[in-house]
């Protein structure tokens, strides 16, 4: 059975697989500008792949060390 995390990592894969689709159509089929238009979409696809996959595990540490020992305290004074 596929998991929920497993789901996010095939849908970042495939979000960054379509950014290097569109930046191989620019290389192949881009004529005299080819060299210069899929650089942006490389760029932006590697960039993206690499935010989209740490995102994950700050915000796995960053939700093993909240508390919320402030909001209980307002509460146990009302």
């Amino acid at each position: 059975m596929i998991k929920l995390s497993e789901l996010n990592l095939l849908g970042i894969m495939k979000t960054a697989a379509v950014g290097f689709s569109i930046a191989a159509y620019y290389l192949i089929l881009g004529g005299s500008a080819g060299r210069m238009r899929p650089v942006p979409w490389l760029i932006g696809g590697a960039a993206g792949l690499i935010l989209l996959m740490g995102a994950r595990p700050i915000a796995e540490s960053i939700d093993g060390n909240v508390q919320f020992q402030f909001i209980q305290t307002l509460l146990n004074m009302l």
